[in-house]
């Protein structure tokens, strides 16, 4: 089973393919997120996921998610 969780605020989407998202998957021992990157996002945020790179991408989620770990638990 899978849903996504939209990284954009709601007032802004108008369509999801439009903003990068988490695709989250259920499966039987685990909860699985991965970012989507949709074709559609626009060039100047495009440009600035390729400028973090592989390291500075990480060191994004990780943020996030010690951000959303301190809220949610």
């Amino acid at each position: 089973m899978w849903d996504l969780l939209s990284l954009a605020s709601s007032g802004e989407v108008e369509n999801f393919t439009s903003y990068p998202h988490l695709t989250l998957g259920v499966v039987a021992q685990q909860l699985e997120a991965m970012v989507t990157v949709p074709n559609a996002v626009n060039g100047t945020m495009r440009r600035n996921l390729i400028k973090l790179g592989e390291d500075g991408f990480q060191q994004l989620a990780t943020r996030v998610l010690n951000r959303a770990i301190a809220k949610f638990w």
